[in-house]
C-alpha cells in the first residue's frame, strides 16, 4: 500500500536523501530534476546499469535487484530508530491536503466534480480490486485518491505516457485474477484510443468495467496549448462531450451506462459488474475543474 500519495510532492521537494528502488527518472518524477532540494543527495538502485543515473546524475548507484537491495538495508538498521519526526511532517501534509480535496470529494455539483468521481469509485470497490488508469488529469485526480491495497493492483500507461492501454491490461488483469473486480478509469481521449478493444473482451467472455471521466477534451494537451497561445486556442483539444461511448459498448454486446449526476455513480457500477460482460459508464465531469482538482502531490 502506498505511503503518502498526495504528500508525494511535499516529501521529496524537503527530502535530504533519496532512495530510488527500480525508479525511471521519467516525466512523472520531472525527470529527477523538477521538484526536489536542491542539495538533496540520490541513492539509486535498478537492476539495469543503464538506467543508473539517466537523466539526473546520482551521488550513489547500486546495480541489483531493488527487493534484495532493500532487504539487506533492513537488515543492517534492524533495531535503528526512525526518524519519526520527519515522518509526522509528512503525514500532517497528507491529513492537511486530504482536507483541502475533501469539499471537492463531497461535492454534488452538476456537472459532477472529478474528485467526487474518484471518491464514488474508491468507496465502491473491493479492497483487493484491481484498477487501471488510463487518461491524463482524471487518472492525475483518482491516483491520489484510489490509492491501491496491494501491490501490482493499480497499472498506467507507465514511463512513456502510453495511452490507450487500458482495455488490453484490464483483459489480462482479469485473466490472470479472475475472482477480483477489474476497473479501468478513463479519460475521454484515451477510451477513443483503443476502444474496439472491447469487442475482443466481449468476444472471449472477459468482462470488466471502464468508467469514463468525460470532459469533452484531451486536458493536458488543451491547457498546455491555451497557456501558449490563449484560451480558445487549442481547436485540435476539443472532443465531443455527447458521445455516446456507452451505447458503442452496448452495440458491441457489452453492457453502456451514462452517468450525469454523483448519486447515479455507486448503483451505475454495481449494473456494470452484475451484468457479466465488459462495460462502459460514460461520466459527465465538470471540465473547468479537472486541472484545479488534481492534489497529486
Amino acid at each position: 500500500m502506498p505511503a503518502f500519495a498526495a504528500a508525494r510532492r511535499f516529501a521529496l521537494g524537503r527530502a535530504d536523501l533519496i532512495l530510488a528502488l527500480g525508479v525511471d527518472w521519467d516525466f512523472r518524477l520531472g525527470f529527477g530534476r523538477k521538484g526536489f532540494a536542491q542539495d538533496v543527495k540520490v541513492v539509486q538502485v535498478d537492476i539495469d546499469g543503464a538506467h543508473i543515473g539517466r537523466n539526473r546524475p546520482v551521488d550513489v548507484g547500486i546495480v541489483g535487484d531493488p527487493g534484495g537491495v532493500m532487504e539487506q538495508i533492513l537488515n543492517a538498521g534492524a533495531g535503528v530508530a526512525g526518524e519519526r519526526p520527519w515522518t509526522a511532517q509528512v503525514a500532517e501534509e497528507e491529513r492537511r491536503m486530504e482536507e483541502q480535496a475533501r469539499p471537492g470529494m463531497e461535492s454534488d455539483a452538476v456537472p459532477i466534480h472529478p474528485q467526487r468521481f474518484a471518491r464514488e469509485i474508491r468507496d465502491f470497490l473491493d479492497p483487493d480490486a484491481i484498477v487501471v488508469g488510463d487518461g491524463g488529469d482524471i487518472v492525475g485526480i483518482s491516483a491520489s485518491i484510489l490509492t491501491p491495497r496491494h501491490p501490482g493492483h493499480w497499472l498506467d500507461p507507465g514511463p512513456f505516457g502510453c495511452l490507450g492501454v487500458g482495455p488490453s491490461f484490464a483483459i489480462a488483469a482479469k485473466l490472470a485474477k479472475p475472482d477480483k473486480q477489474v476497473l479501468i478509469v478513463y479519460g475521454d481521449g484515451s477510451f477513443g484510443l483503443n476502444a474496439m478493444e472491447y469487442e475482443s473482451a466481449i468476444r472471449q467472455k472477459i468482462p470488466f468495467v471502464g468508467i469514463i471521466g468525460n470532459d469533452g477534451a484531451w486536458g493536458q494537451i488543451k491547457v498546455a496549448q491555451e497557456m501558449l497561445y490563449g484560451a480558445g486556442n487549442a481547436p485540435a483539444s476539443g472532443l465531443d462531450p455527447e458521445a455516446p461511448y456507452h451505447k458503442m459498448i452496448e452495440g458491441l454486446g457489452g453492457y453502456g451506462e451514462k452517468v450525469t449526476s454523483p448519486d447515479q455513480i455507486k448503483p451505475a457500477l454495481q449494473r456494470a459488474f452484475d451484468a457479466g460482460v465488459p462495460a462502459c459508464i460514460n461520466v459527465m465531469v465538470d471540465s473547468t475543474l479537472m486541472r484545479r482538482a488534481s492534489y497529486l502531490g
